[in-house]
């Protein structure tokens, strides 16, 4: 059974999700913030994958050091956000004075999605759909009823197209790619709004 958690970062707000089966030892993550919390959310289980909605820095931040304590994680990402890992320009750290060079570059530790993509995570398959516009990294995940948006759509918020890289015109037909998609789902932005 898939049960879904999330954490709210302490940069931006951004989450963390945690998807999880209460009969595994292993859970996965929707991008990765905040590690000590993430940590203290799953206990004595292991991370075995991240799924990054895309790779902006208050989105992978935390990924160097769950990397460090556990070396097999799986990170998966487009093509773009592969090189945009490696690059603090890209993934906008280092334009931010307290995380200015958020690098991974961890070839073997990186998987390649792209668009019509699908794999098992306990027992669901994940769907992949790229939407980009706010970054040209921008993946959505759908499982079980859930739709992972990341920034490319969080309800009642316009989707900002203001960085280097940003499209509007990709960005309104990913979010209308998004809203004819996700009609039976519930949605799970990239951010909590208050």
């Amino acid at each position: 059974m898939l049960t879904v958690s999330y954490i709210t970062n302490r940069i931006f707000n951004s989450r963390t999700y945690i998807l999880s089966d209460p009969n595994s030892n292993i859970v996965w993550l929707v991008d990765c913030g905040d590690v000590d919390r993430i940590v203290e959310s799953i206990g004595e289980k292991q991370v075995a994958g991240v799924l990054l909605t895309h790779v902006h820095f208050d989105h992978i931040y935390g990924l160097k050091e769950l990397m460090a304590k556990y070396p097999k994680v799986l990170v998966y990402t487009n093509g773009f956000g592969a090189e945009a890992l490696k690059s603090p320009k890209q993934n906008l750290s280092h334009y931010h004075s307290d995380y200015n060079d958020v690098s991974i570059d961890a070839p073997e530790n990186i998987f390649i999605l792209k668009e019509g993509d699908s794999f098992e995570l306990f027992g669901y398959t994940v769907q992949i759909y790229e939407t980009p516009g706010h970054s040209p990294s921008c993946l959505t995940f759908i499982v079980a009823g859930l739709a992972f948006t990341g920034d490319a759509y969080i309800p009642g918020v316009k989707v900002f197209t203001g960085f280097p890289h940003s499209n509007r015109k990709q960005a309104a037909s990913s979010l209308d790619k998004i809203l004819r998609l996700t009609s039976n789902c519930s949605i799970m932005p990239g951010h909590s709004v208050q």
